[in-house]
């Protein structure tokens, strides 16, 4: 087993003969600096070289990705494995493109694809597309979720979330009910 010293010496020596200046860099961010310059291979033979786990290396790939704005690596990337994107999950995703300022039109997938309406309806809301998140809660069934989006609606969309709200209410019994 190399010492901790050793390894070091090996990735500053492979860092140097890299065409990007990663020298002193750890091995996960000279990964993601890689992904970001579109060095895939060398990123790749550094995960083996190094052993770095494959969910450390999904999570560094998709940020190398995001940081250099390459939306469609993104989403190329997250079709690899449609059921789990990068064995990381579609939160990972949807996190990672809340934090790089992902446009809506690369989010948007990403949104639309997550399995769980509740989660759907959060991304839409927390992107600003309040429409797209009142349509996930009602098929969601959330009451709640609709109720909050509702009230932070501008005018022009509380008519529409009201009657969403009142057929969710209806199919649930939680109507109007006197006392």
């Amino acid at each position: 087993r190399a010492s901790m010293c050793e390894v070091q010496a090996r990735l500053l020596t492979v860092q140097a003969e890299m065409e990007v200046n990663a020298v002193g860099l750890s091995v996960l961010d000279t990964i993601k600096l890689l992904f970001a310059t579109g060095n895939a291979k060398q990123a790749a033979k550094l995960k083996s070289d190094f052993s770095v786990s494959d969910r450390a290396f999904s999570w560094t790939r998709l940020r190398g990705l995001a940081s250099s704005g390459d939306w469609a690596g993104v989403e190329k990337f997250a079709r690899e494995n449609p059921r789990k994107p990068g064995g990381i999950g579609h939160d990972a995703f949807l996190e990672v493109c809340f934090e790089w300022n992902a446009p809506r039109e690369a989010l948007i997938p990403h949104i639309k694809r997550h399995p769980n309406g509740a989660s759907r309806s959060a991304a839409f809301a927390k992107a600003g597309m309040l429409r797209e998140a009142a349509e996930e809660a009602a098929k969601a069934k959330d009451a709640g979720a609709l109720a909050k989006l509702r009230d932070v609606a501008p005018p022009h969309l509380r008519a529409s979330m009201e009657g969403l709200l009142s057929t969710i209410e209806g199919l649930s019994g939680g109507g109007s009910s006197s006392s």
